[in-house]
């Protein structure tokens, strides 16, 4: 029961800060991006398709590697 209410309040959390992050998108005074990130970010302790998809951005984009790698340490699922 714990566990269906702790995955559901991560899917809400995730999805409203990715439907921010593209709202962002459009509006000026928001940053878009880095909702989109942090929305993935939660949404990937739940769900396994969103670790897979940003395992393959950090091999399709290495040059990037390192900052995902930095913004995921600093938000306290280090490696």
């Amino acid at each position: 029961m714990r566990g269906s209410i702790r995955r559901g309040l991560i899917t809400i959390a995730g999805g409203f800060l990715i439907i921010v992050g593209i709202t962002g998108i459009v509006l000026p005074f928001l940053q878009g991006f880095l909702f989109i990130v942090i929305g993935f970010y939660l949404l990937s302790f739940e769900y396994r398709w969103v670790r897979t998809g940003i395992e393959k951005c950090t091999d399709r984009y290495p040059k990037y590697a390192p900052y995902l790698r930095r913004i995921v340490h600093f938000l306290g699922r280090g490696e």
